[in-house]
């Protein structure tokens, strides 16, 4: 940080100016008033002296030390915006008050009604270095001790609605996310994602809690009012470990020009944080997203929904995708998440890989004939170079691509790391799913990527932590059970079935039975195992079965002729789970079968230099 900002952040340019105004009147006033009290000639000069003296002493005074609501407290040194953060005794204590929703923000003015605002930068090419993360678990990530120093991380939390209608409360979150998303064009800024954010809706924590779970040093707040078409947003900036206001404002708008509050508020905010919008940011914050407020709010619920990935949730989010492009079919945005809510559909739902090829391929088509530089498009592009075409170079120049759009885009981070998990890159995937939930810590999605990564990478007992924080929220996630399975499948079979057991009474799953088979069979229960295999088979001539689920079913029970059938089918019709045949392959005793090496080179055709049939 430069001197001249420091002194600023010291408040020594308010005490000056303060110290100066306030010396001129008692000087004035000496001159008038102390004659008349029959003082003698010398006191009003000595006065003028003292006053001039005092001078430099308050500067000094006002470097060293600042008022806070908890007293006068020496100011500490801040760092500079490298990342690294200020150990907890250096810096003051904030004060422990509670988050907008119970108290007032900057003072409001009665009016006829408000609105909220809408809120990228990287390109990696392979091979380069990747950003990196706190070597912690993601239970220790959510439980920092105190918000860092460094002011370029920041969270938005949810504006409360003061609007009298409590069906604007959609309106409240849905500017919420858009001063999240303008932010994020802000350079070298990392901002929190909405999910993890929108968890703090009404809490009673205080600023400096919040700021210390999710790992940010500012926080914006603020509220919205909204009556008839016009609307007032109250929004301000605040430094998490000082509790001091960097910035606010108040913005009374029409509600048509609630998509424009967006670049005041992200440009206000690169200025309190000695920050720039980069040119491509300012671009498309001058690009209205859509007109259509009911489809803006559909996509944020559509995205919610189809990341649980569970049916009836991926269910809802396609449902809710397709009405916002009814509402808009100019959407991108809406067109790009329909196409990556179709990948996640075949991972837990009876669906065949080709009944989302098509409509993925098309949503996808038309995010990129909409607007071609939508960081969300190229993650679901990405998603189908994978999963149809197998070429795994183009899916990560694709994702890079949007990285380079949004560095803020934890999805695409959440992507990549799958994507390299698959190639085997494990230290890469780590990174990447330790990013992701960097950008969005409470995400159970994002988790669930780190403790995955985790687990393929054989650091299993970090894997374990992950799932267990999950469990310790959500006793009955289906994934998190799933995973503790395979954890647990080697050194505890009889824990591995209870897992797999707990998960199958949330979601009856194809895989999970199929690796359930596998733990039976280690428990000695053959003929419970034989059961299981053919109740799958019975499943798979009424309802599609993964065939790569099938083929693990018959590989336990001995018949490896028919599981490699199975492998074979499974990588002609595109089943996502065949893309995890090469992390099981020495569990299953098949790394060196000449079908499994075949299936290898013919789906990883990138590592052996081959292109595609």
């Amino acid at each position: 940080m430069s001197f001249w900002s420091e002194v600023k952040r010291r408040h020594v340019v308010k005490v000056a100016v303060g110290y100066t105004i306030v010396g001129i009147a008692v000087g004035e006033g000496a001159q008038m008033f102390l004659p008349s009290t029959g003082a003698p000639p010398w006191v009003s000069p000595v006065v003028l002296v003292l006053i001039v003296l005092g001078f430099p002493v308050a500067l000094v005074l006002a470097w060293a030390y600042d008022m806070t609501p908890e007293g006068v407290v020496r100011t500490g040194a801040e760092d500079s915006v490298s990342g690294t953060a200020a150990s907890v005794e250096a810096a003051p204590v904030a004060a422990e008050r509670p988050v907008v929703a119970e108290r007032p923000l900057v003072a409001e003015q009665p009016a006829a009604g408000e609105h909220p605002a809408v809120v990228q930068a990287g390109e990696r090419a392979v091979g380069e270095a990747r950003p990196t993360e706190a070597q912690t678990p993601v239970a220790d990530i959510a439980q920092t001790a105190a918000p860092p120093s460094d002011r370029r991380s920041i969270a938005v939390l949810p504006l409360t609605n003061l609007s009298d209608d409590p069906e604007d409360e959609y309106f409240s979150d849905g500017m919420t996310d858009d001063i999240l998303t303008a932010l994020s064009f802000i350079e070298d800024l990392k901002v929190i994602s909405r999910t993890s954010v929108m968890r703090y809706k009404g809490t009673t924590k205080t600023i400096r809690e919040i700021a210390g779970e999710l790992g940010v040093g500012t926080i914006v707040e603020g509220s919205v009012r909204r009556a008839g078409d016009r609307v007032r947003i109250v929004a301000q900036l605040i430094d998490a470990s000082t509790d001091e206001h960097l910035w606010a404002d108040t913005y009374d708008r029409e509600l048509q020009d609630v998509f424009a509050v967006q670049s005041e508020v992200a440009e206000n905010i690169a200025v309190a944080l000695e920050s720039v919008l980069s040119p491509q940011g300012k671009v498309r914050l001058a690009t209205k997203p859509t007109d259509n407020l009911e489809a803006y709010e559909l996509v944020l619920r559509g995205r919610n929904e189809y990341l649980q990935a569970l049916p009836d949730n991926v269910a809802r989010g396609l449902q809710f995708l397709k009405q916002a492009i009814e509402l808009d079919a100019r959407y991108a945005l809406a067109h790009a998440h329909l196409g990556l809510a179709y990948f996640i559909q075949p991972y837990w739902s009876p669906v065949a890989p080709d009944r989302v090829r098509q409509p993925a391929k098309e949503a996808i088509d038309r995010a990129f004939e909409l607007d071609p530089n939508l960081p969300e498009a190229y993650a679901a592009r990405a998603n189908w170079k994978v999963y149809f075409e197998w070429d795994w170079k183009g899916a990560e120049a694709d994702l890079a691509r949007a990285l380079a759009l949004n560095p803020n885009l934890a999805d695409a981070y959440s992507w990549r790391s799958l994507f390299l998990t698959l190639q085997q890159r494990h230290d890469e995937a780590v990174q990447d799913a330790r990013h992701a939930v960097a950008l969005d810590p409470l995400s159970h999605f994002m988790q669930d990527r780190l403790g995955q990564a985790l687990l393929w990478s054989d650091q299993t007992e970090a894997a374990r932590r992950i799932y267990e924080s999950i469990l310790d929220e959500h006793p009955s996630s289906f994934q998190a059970h799933y995973f503790m399975g395979l954890i647990t499948r080697r050194t505890d079979p009889a824990a591995s079935l209870e897992h797999y057991d707990r998960a199958l009474a949330e979601l009856d799953s194809s895989i999970a039975s199929a690796s359930r088979s596998m733990a039976l069979r280690r428990l000695g229960r053959l003929e419970e195992a034989d059961e299981n295999v053919t109740r799958l088979e019975a499943r798979s001539h009424t309802e599609h079965v993964s065939p790569y689920a099938l083929g693990i079913a018959y590989l336990t029970s001995g018949d490896v002729d028919k599981a490699f059938d199975y492998f074979e089918e499974g990588a002609e019709i595109h089943d996502v789970f065949i893309l995890f045949i090469r992390m099981g392959a020495d569990l299953l005793g098949i790394e060196d079968h000449p079908r499994y090496l075949a299936l290898r080179r013919r789906i990883w055709r990138d590592e052996f230099g081959e292109s595609e049939d």
